[in-house]
């Protein structure tokens, strides 16, 4: 199966450059949590629609950067947690890439380019999903969405009939956020090195690529953030070049570029996350999304350095889960949907409403009066966040001993809550 998700944003990312982790007041008086919203693709410097491996190295470093805060807390609970938010420049129909979709509603109704004036503010409320577009068997889809409209029907949710909820609103629509989709990255990722991504038609055949030139382009461009560096030169020599040439890489060595294999380095896990999230490429995944790097660069470190792999997401998961940056709460005005069953009420991690309050009804009214899915991404999309489940289906990896030892597999397997003083972060 191949990897359908919108490149149509490309065309907006000439001139637009790479940026480390930036806040912005998005949420109703939420700080964003990672500043993850602000970190633009950059500029692909060759190739169209392409960015080079250096320049991809900046952006997956700003990244880990922005999520350098949560990193301990997922390693340890054996998570991955990215923003639901678009990146900037996704508009329109394209929005909801990050395994996240979502609309403004109004009396069940979908209004997300309905003007403003034409509503009763009072009215709107923004609804996110995480439930697969195969959520369930097909032929059983329309009924089980069915029942989710009857639950948000009720008076703890949306409190109106559910024949009035349009189904849209319910469960995903984009081909690309189908649990199948999402197994197929993380079988992908696992396997960049040794076999041959499923989303990458006619390379059935391929040979075992051992992603020399990633990992010397992280070293490259992490030598290029030190102190006293010489950045220019650095950039200048790694940039668009082929550093698995012996003679390219001498360049760069030359200017203190050094691939660290030592795992307990200070340098060496920082390192090791840039050159992983450069094999999202590699996988068919999408460089530029939130959900992409993080999910495959986790995924390709425990795979090589500590010997796992991972099993199908299972059928009884209906999509990654929503939660929050700060002690997993979602932002100030929302809430998950609320799920009866035999007389006890629990969340339904799956879907989310967010009702503005007077704040974020003017802003709605003074910045958004046509286009109130872009208010839902700007003001609570950047700071809800997706939580996929890695520990929890993993399996040991065929050939492969598990390694339990290194301080990244130590925090991996959740035997080590912090890195040790040697680690980098």
């Amino acid at each position: 199966m191949k990897k359908m998700r919108n490149f149509r944003f490309l065309a907006c990312l000439g001139a637009l450059l790479a940026v480390s982790s930036v806040g912005c007041s998005t949420g109703d008086a939420q700080p964003v949590g990672s500043g993850e919203s602000a970190l633009l693709p950059p500029h692909h410097a060759y190739g169209e629609g392409q960015m080079s491996l250096f320049e991809l190295a900046e952006y997956c470093d700003g990244r880990f950067t922005a999520h350098r805060g949560i990193r301990h807390d997922d390693l340890r609970d054996g998570v991955i947690r990215w923003g639901c938010g678009d990146v900037p420049g996704v508009t329109g129909p394209d929005r909801g890439q990050e395994y996240c979709e979502y609309h403004a509603l109004s009396n069940g109704k979908i209004v997300d380019g309905t003007p403003v004036d034409e509503l009763d503010v009072g009215s709107v409320s923004c609804v996110f999903t995480s439930v697969y577009t195969d959520v369930r068997p097909e032929g059983e889809v329309a009924s089980y969405v069915a029942s989710l409209s009857d639950m948000m029907s009720s008076e703890k949710n949306l409190s109106i009939a559910s024949e009035e909820i349009e189904p849209l609103a319910i469960k995903m629509q984009l081909r690309a956020n189908q649990r199948t989709d999402a197994t197929l990255l993380l079988q992908d990722c696992v396997h960049a090195t040794t076999g041959t991504p499923s989303r990458h038609p006619g390379q059935a055949d391929r040979s075992p690529l051992s992603l020399l030139n990633e990992r010397r382009q992280a070293a490259c461009y992490q030598a290029s953030t030190r102190p006293g560096a010489a950045k220019a030169a650095l950039k200048a020599a790694c940039l668009g070049k082929d550093l698995s040439n012996e003679a390219n890489w001498a360049v760069a060595t030359a200017l203190n570029a050094v691939v660290q294999d030592n795992p307990t380095h200070r340098d060496y896990d920082h390192q090791s996350d840039i050159a992983a999230c450069l094999a999202t490429r590699v996988a068919a995944g999408v460089t530029f999304r939130n959900s992409d790097p993080m999910i495959c660069a986790r995924a390709f470190r425990a795979a090589n350095e500590c010997g796992v792999d991972f099993n199908p997401l299972p059928p009884t998961l209906d999509g990654f889960t929503f939660t929050g940056w700060s002690n997993r709460q979602l932002p100030a005005n929302c809430r998950y949907a609320k799920k009866e069953s035999a007389g006890v009420t629990s969340d339904y991690q799956h879907l989310v409403i967010c009702t503005p309050d007077e704040v974020g009804q003017a802003d709605m009214q003074s910045d958004y009066a046509e286009d109130l899915r872009g208010f839902c991404n700007d003001r609570y999309a950047q700071n809800i966040v997706m939580m996929a489940p890695l520990r929890a289906v993993q399996k040991p990896r065929e050939g492969m001993a598990q390694n339990k030892e290194t301080p990244f597999c130590r925090q991996y397997f959740g035997l080590e809550a912090y890195p040790s003083k040697m680690g980098s972060l």
